[in-house]
């Protein structure tokens, strides 16, 4: 079989070679102490191991290499990064490579029953490489990886976020106006949307904040939506715009960016805007009171405000239901700015903080609403492996876009006691 660097990394971090007697290809014995950190950037593999060669302590970094010639391949002897090497770890030891750097060949040391295991994973053609393995390790190690992988994902918007926010002068509520309004709409709309909140900007929100049909009259005045009408409703709002338009000098969308056609009346954009407005109207500065949260039923309350009394009988203008509906944003909805703009905004706020309080809080938040339905977690569920909460259905989607899919066993925790089973 194939035996990979990668294989070779994992075998010496993880110290799968301890319990046997280890010498250098001169025969001088060795003790692993420390493996060292695993380097991800350039440079040798592993930075600040401890080892024993021959009763004299080493400390500095190891190298390793599936063949020994490759040291002089990549021209490492040339690159001052490797003078601190104290062991070159290879499979083989094919050639020498000119410098007193002590070898250890792995040829004969590595375990065939790890190699059975790894090649059954890296060969495997289901969805999810240990699928057929998965049932043997412990629910514990499962959920334990997970929880890493929830941290991941949520860490991997933050570093977006991170760089938007200083884009923005590090103004928290402008940001948050912007994602808010961004996952409000469905993907279909999120153009339009952005667009919308780049020509209404958080700091006309905030002057218009305080009176609702103005702000109204801008946000639907703008996105295209106040067209000739009958309806008093829809006339007061343009009577309103074309004096907020002169006044702030507004650049009006056209109507035919957004889009309706197959979507459910509760996600029309125009709904959508009417929830901005009537959310701002109550909450100005609504990031603020969002940490100021313990709970996350308290985040929810913030979000249940009915829209102006037009729309309980309105899912876009001119267009009259004989049943009044609610106006305010659903459960299923706020779930979704949980998971894509609260908690995100809350990992960010903990990082710049230097507070792990709101880390935690994050995590608690969505381990509290319900879990995602969608294809990650169908192909979980498919393994016998259901999620029980947006934490844990983030945690799948990470978890296969980043590891399984791309056959990372040697990364993840479910994969290494995989391979570990009954050695």
């Amino acid at each position: 079989m194939n035996i990979t660097e990668s294989l070779l990394q994992y075998i010496w971090k993880t110290k799968t070679l301890l319990k046997q007697s280890l010498q250098t290809t001169n025969g001088e014995l060795i003790k692993i102490l420390q493996p060292g950190i695993l380097n991800t950037n350039q440079g040798p593999d592993f930075l600040m191991a401890k080892i024993i060669i021959d009763e004299v302590e080493w400390v500095g970094n190891i190298e390793i290499h599936v063949k020994s010639s490759q040291w002089i391949a990549h021209r490492h002897s040339d690159d001052e990064a490797y003078n601190n090497v104290i062991l070159h770890v290879v499979l083989e030891n094919d050639a020498e490579i000119h410098r007193n750097i002590p070898c250890l060949e792995l040829r004969d040391l590595i375990d065939q029953h790890l190699l059975t295991q790894y090649q059954l994973l890296t060969e495997s053609i289901t969805q999810i490489p240990c699928q057929n393995m998965i049932s043997n390790v412990p629910q514990i190690i499962v959920f334990s990886q997970f929880d890493q992988m929830m941290a991941q994902r949520l860490d991997s918007k933050v570093t977006k976020l991170s760089k938007e926010l200083q884009e923005l002068q590090h103004n928290w509520e402008a940001l948050f106006y912007l994602k808010l309004a961004s996952y409000l709409v469905t993907p279909v709309n999120t153009d339009a949307m952005n667009e919308l909140t780049r020509k209404v900007p958080y700091s006309l929100l905030l002057k218009l904040s305080q009176n609702l049909t103005e702000l109204e009259s801008v946000l639907f005045g703008t996105a295209g939506f106040l067209q000739e009408s009958d309806e008093d409703y829809a006339k007061d709002l343009m009577k309103q715009f074309h004096y907020q338009k002169n006044k702030w000098g507004l650049v009006e969308m056209k109507v035919v960016q957004w889009k309706f056609l197959r979507m459910r009346p509760s996600h029309f954009p125009t709904l959508r805007i009417a929830q901005i407005a009537a959310f701002y109207a109550h909450h100005r500065q609504a990031f603020q009171k969002i940490i100021e949260c313990e709970k996350v039923t308290q985040v929810f309350a913030l979000f249940h405000i009915e829209s102006s009394e037009y729309w309980r009988t309105h899912f876009s203008f001119g267009s009259a239901m004989h049943k009044a509906q609610k106006t305010s944003i659903g459960k299923s909805t706020f779930d979704i700015l949980m998971i894509n703009v609260i908690a995100p905004f809350l990992y960010l706020y903990a990082e710049i903080q230097h507070d792990e309080a709101y880390r935690v809080k994050a995590d608690i938040w969505l381990k509290e609403i319900k879990a995602e339905s969608n294809r990650y977690t169908k192909i979980w569920n498919n393994v016998g492996i259901q999620a029980n909460n947006a934490g844990e259905s983030q945690a799948m989607i990470e978890q296969f876009t980043k590891l399984c899919s791309l056959n990372k066993c040697l990364e993840c925790k479910i994969g290494d006691k995989v391979l570990k089973l009954n050695l």
